[in-house]
This record gives structure tokens, sequence and C-alpha cells, in this order.
């Protein structure tokens, strides 16, 4: 993903197929610390130093230069190897693709045909996500780690589209109490008869390239 001969980046310069299949094509990419700083998980400080700070940035720099490039969307399909003691990694890694808007799954827990997740797993990757957003998506940041589960997500407004933006919130690890919701801009909320599902629509107020956020805390 960084060096590849002379060129940085993928390599490619359209997607297969050519133009025509731009929407419906994603890139997909991987992404290890472990590539980069081998036991990484038994040296905290090498991780940071070398994946933190360097090398995962330079990733997700890459494919979104490729993006800019080819179009299409894009997804990493492999990544996050962290066992119990080192979902620092993991969440560092969810944290940088929420950043760039990009997708994500993991490697290890799709090779059987039962998900085994420990209990910190699981409450690491029930993360707080836009899962369709009625426009095109311009912020979503979650802060996992503090008492109160930040989460922001920002749109730019499609007043065409009459489906619900909406956001999934784990009631069982992050919200057990409820959230506290605040919207900004011509969207409003309405129910989603799902503890777990949050859905806002345009109001009637809504004009194509307007931004909407909404903020969610855990009470």
């Amino acid at each position: 993903m960084i060096f590849d001969g002379n060129k940085t980046g993928s390599g490619y310069d359209h997607v297969p197929g050519g133009d025509e299949f731009i929407d419906r094509s994603a890139f997909s990419f991987h992404y290890y610390c472990s590539t980069f700083s081998p036991n990484y998980n038994s040296k905290p400080r090498m991780q940071k130093a070398i994946c933190d700070r360097t090398f995962g940035p330079l990733v997700f720099q890459a494919v979104d230069e490729d993006l800019a490039i080819f179009k299409g969307a894009a997804m990493m399909t492999e990544g996050m190897s962290c066992d119990d003691s080192n979902q620092g990694e993991c969440i560092f890694v969810q944290n940088l693709a929420d950043s760039h808007l990009i997708s994500w799954t993991d490697y290890g827990h799709s090779q059987t045909d039962v998900s085994d997740l420990s209990d910190i797993q699981k409450n690491t990757w029930a993360r707080t996500y836009g899962r369709a957003i009625a426009g095109t998506p311009t912020k979503m940041k979650f802060d996992i780690e503090a008492d109160s589960k930040d989460f922001e997500l920002c749109w730019t407004i499609d007043a065409t589209i009459t489906a619900e933006t909406e956001v999934f919130a784990s009631s069982i690890h992050h919200y057990t109490n409820g959230v506290n919701v605040a919207i900004t801009g011509n969207v409003e909320q309405v129910e989603s008869g799902d503890d777990d599902l949050f859905w806002f629509v345009n109001n009637e107020n809504s004009i194509s390239g307007d931004e909407a956020c909404v903020k969610m805390t855990a009470k």
C-alpha cells in the first residue's frame, strides 16, 4: 500500500472494466500493524511509534489518494489482529477508518461459521456508527474510551432522499441507560422501533447541499 516500485499506493489508475463500473466497484485493502512492527502486541511503544504515528496514517492516505484517481468506494477487508490485552490497536485502526469514512471488517473472526468474540472484543466491535446516510457523509467520530461514548455524524443533505439516516448505537455495550441526542440542521428524529437504531429524516425545510449533524452521548 505504501511502496509499489517507484509509485506509492496500489498501482491502480482505473476500476476494472472502466468508468462505467465506478458505481459498482469497491477497492479492498488490508492493514495490519504487524506488517510493519512484528510482535507489536507485546511492544506497545513500538506499536505507537511505528504504526499509529507513521504507517497506519500513510496507508489510509494512500487509499484516499487512489480513490481520488479511480473513484468508487473502499473497504478495509482485513485488519485489526488484536488480542484482549491490546484492544488499543484495534480502536486506533477503527478510529482511523472512521476519520476517512471507510468501512471495515477484521480477518480472524471470519474464518469460522460462528464468530467467537470475547466480551472485551464485543465491546470494541460494537461501535456507534452511521449505517445508512441520506446524503454524503463528511464526518464520523466515536470516542469509545470516554465514559460518555461521544459520537458525531455529519453529512451533506440530499433532499431528494426520503429514506432514513440510520445510526447504530449499542444499548448493551455502550448506552445501557439511554442516549442523549442533539441535532443541528434541517433533519428530525423519528422512531425506529429498535433500541439500538436511531433514525433521522429530512424535514420540510431540508435543502440539498446543506449540512446536518447528529451528536449522541450516553445518559
